[in-house]
Order: structure tokens, then C-alpha cells, then sequence
């Protein structure tokens, strides 16, 4: 529940709107997979989870990177660099420790 809730507010970064037009349509995709595979109990083969998975992924970084360049204002930009930043010391810490 955790991952969905972060990638549908990375969607909407940093001002709480859609950044491109089709990031709307999107962003219900994770939330959507969750509520089949928890709720329904559905089995998905790996190869489809894995597909899944990265456009749940890569869809909010896609807008993210097209807010950055052609939306955001100098003061969202900052906050983006900043989120940017912690993202990497937190993620670069969890496969430190993980791989000592």
C-alpha cells in the first residue's frame, strides 16, 4: 500500500496537480493492480508483473522528468532537487546496508 500511495503522489509533485495531461489516466494503473492482486487474489506470471511494474514505475518519473523541464518554477525545481536527493542517500543506504 505504501509503494502505491508513493507513486500516485509522486504523479503530483510538487504543486498536487497532474503534470502532463495523460499522467490523470496513469496514475490509477498502481492502485489499480494492487486492489486485483490483494482483493481478488489474482495470480499474474512474473513476465506481466515485472511489465506492470515498470510502467507503474516509470510513468510517474516520465512526468516528473516533463514537470522538471517544461512545468515547474524555480522554487518547485529546488523542491524537486531536494526529494530528488534524499530519494538517492535513502535508497543508496538501504543497498548499503543490505549489501555489506
Amino acid at each position: 500500500a505504501a509503494v502505491v500511495c508513493f507513486l500516485v503522489l509522486f504523479h503530483r509533485f510538487p504543486d498536487g496537480r497532474f503534470g502532463p495531461g495523460w499522467a490523470r489516466w496513469v496514475a490509477p494503473l498502481a492502485p489499480l493492480g494492487q486492489l486485483l492482486q490483494t482483493f481478488l487474489g489474482l495470480s499474474v506470471p512474473a513476465p506481466a508483473r515485472y511489465l506492470w511494474f515498470m510502467v507503474a514505475l516509470g510513468a510517474p518519473l516520465a512526468a516528473q522528468v516533463h514537470r522538471y523541464q517544461r512545468v515547474s518554477d524555480p522554487l518547485q525545481r529546488q523542491q524537486t532537487k531536494v526529494v530528488v536527493f534524499g530519494l538517492v542517500v535513502g535508497l543508496g543506504g538501504v543497498y548499503w546496508a543490505y549489501h555489506l
